[in-house]
């Protein structure tokens, strides 16, 4: 009796106030036609790879979507350049910064997102704080927002490890615990002992670098001079 053959992609995606994150599975052969039409779906341009080629860029070229390559081996952290790489890609996007890189993202959707697990994760109206975050819901994704698609082989590691640093990064709010937390509930198995670690370790960076610049702004404050 032979096996079926997949013909489908495990997919999730994250709303955030600045980007949808679509996480998925690596697409094969069999499921190239299935992980385009994911892709357009949610109008994304961008799909970041992490893992060893499977497809040819160029078969996303006709739908006007780049392949970029962040590999790095499996069950592991990332190097510094590749995080760089990653928060690079994502300022390059940022529709409150860059308004016009957004604009290719504004195509409204009827279809339901595809998983039935959504994280949206609400915006804070305040500037000084764009990624503030609340109680992750089902609602509809932000078509205005820009979608990025990353991926490894299961999707279940690397991919959403780099979701979890792009969400820390941008909300001082949320901790590591909490992201790890709704990767799992929505991508069951994901992150191995290592890279919850790793997570953790950048929460503490963040909040070493949180600090100073706390205290950078309290020495600002202080620098001034009162009228009598």
């Amino acid at each position: 009796m032979s096996k079926g053959t997949r013909r489908s992609v495990n997919s999730t995606l994250f709303e955030t106030p600045l980007w949808n994150f679509l996480i998925t599975d690596c697409p094969t052969v069999d499921t190239l036609p299935q992980f385009k039409k994911t892709i357009q779906k949610y109008n994304c341009h961008h799909v970041v790879r992490l893992c060893e080629s499977t497809y040819p860029p160029s078969e996303l070229s006709d739908i006007q979507c780049a392949v970029l390559e962040f590999e790095f081996p499996d069950g592991n952290k990332p190097p510094k350049y590749i995080i760089e790489q990653w928060f690079d890609l994502l300022e390059s996007l940022r529709p409150d910064v860059f308004p016009s890189s957004a604009q290719s993202s504004q195509k409204q959707v009827d279809q339901q997102p595809p998983t039935t697990a959504m994280s949206s994760l609400d915006a804070s109206t305040e500037q000084a704080d764009p990624m503030k975050t609340q109680t992750p819901s089902t609602e509809q994704y932000n078509p205005k927002n820009p979608t990025v698609c990353t991926h490894c082989i299961a999707g279940l590691g690397r991919a959403p490890m780099l979701v979890c640093l792009a969400m820390m990064a941008y909300d001082y709010d949320i901790s590591g615990l909490e992201v790890v937390n709704t990767i799992r509930k929505l991508r069951p198995g994901a992150l191995n002992s290592e890279q919850v670690r790793f997570i953790m370790d950048f929460e503490k960076e963040r909040m070493k670098l949180n600090r100073k610049k706390r205290m950078h702004k309290h020495k600002q404050g202080d620098s001034g001079c009162s009228i009598m």
